[in-house]
């Protein structure tokens, strides 16, 4: 009888249904040192439309010793991508496959990469100082912390005295985003287009001075002192939690109804206005005045002092002589 020690170093070819006993055991024995070479046959089963749809899972062979020093790997066997690693870091890195070559001397710094499938040409050295990248898919000069330039069919990234300047543009249909940067988070300026819709959405955060925005529904949102803001633009917990215990001015518009609020010092002034209505109260609510379709009203630490009603005219002639 054959065991799996027997068949350790050889291989073995099969025909597997790719259930779960099929999978396992050709799992079980590739760590057994046993290469497994496996068979898909279109059988027209009703669940395989499309038989050029099914993915290839490639093979392959690894060697380590005194990992992560030194690796000899081959990925991606029987399939039109199969890529060969070889490392012994520090001194050097090499990778070969049809579609990209890459190899590093003095690992990570210097590197010369091949991007066939993404046709560019890239020297680092050292890495990440000096980059320099040119061809179709990608074009990078960076002397950091001077300048870098870099540019590919979707995105851009510049950037003048790192940190000081920072500009970046991604442009993947739908989205078209721009940001622009001084001293990482001092300000930013960002801008995010729908290029189907034509909706924007823009933020500009001046920190700790102020935060901005517009939403793509138009709404719009003004705060003075912002702290957490700028740093965590995506929180609506701090915006909601937080950010009414240091903002010391607040404005808010809702473009669809028009209705809008302000907000000075925590509520020690505040004005709301929507479609006939206005509302303004001082010394966190001592005094109000209130106006709408039913009249106005005031009052005077808490107390009404005024009450009027809309008038409503008479018609021409319901007098009498």
């Amino acid at each position: 009888m054959t065991t799996v020690a027997d068949l350790k170093g050889q291989t073995v070819a099969f025909a597997a249904s790719g259930g779960l006993d099929s999978c396992t055991v050709t799992k079980w024995l590739t760590e057994n040192g046993v290469k497994v070479v496996c068979f898909t046959a279109d059988i027209a089963q009703p669940d395989e439309s499309n038989f050029d749809e099914i993915e290839t899972i490639g093979g392959h062979e690894k060697l380590f010793a005194l990992w992560p020093f030194f690796a000899n790997q081959t990925t991606g066997i029987g399939t039109t991508n199969q890529m060969w690693q070889q490392q012994f870091l520090p001194l050097y890195s090499v990778e070969r496959s049809p579609a990209r070559d890459q190899t590093t001397i003095g690992w990570p710094f210097f590197s010369w990469i091949n991007e066939r499938e993404k046709k560019y040409h890239e020297w680092e050295g050292p890495w990440p100082f000096v980059v320099v990248a040119r061809g179709e898919g990608k074009t990078a000069t960076r002397f950091w912390p001077l300048f870098s330039q870099a540019h590919s069919p979707t995105l851009e990234s510049d950037f003048y005295l790192w940190p000081v300047y920072k500009y970046n543009h991604l442009h993947a249909d739908p989205v078209d985003r721009q940001r622009t940067r001084i001293m990482f988070f001092l300000y930013s300026d960002t801008l995010t287009k729908n290029t189907e819709t034509g909706g924007s959405m823009r933020r500009v955060d001046f920190w700790p001075f102020f935060t901005r925005r517009r939403e793509f529904d138009g709404n719009t949102r003004l705060q003075a002192l912002a702290l957490l803001e700028p740093y965590l633009p995506g929180s609506h917990k701090v915006e909601r939690d937080y950010s009414p215990v240091w903002s010391i001015w607040r404005a808010e518009k809702n473009a669809r109804s028009g209705a809008s609020s302000q907000s000075l010092l925590w509520n020690l002034y505040r004005h709301e206005s929507a479609t006939g209505s206005k509302k303004y109260s001082l010394l966190f609510g001592a005094f109000q005045y209130q106006s709408n379709a039913q009249g106005k009203r005031m009052k005077l630490f808490y107390i009404p002092v005024n009450h009027g009603k809309a008038s409503t005219a008479k018609p021409a002639g319901s007098g009498k002589n």
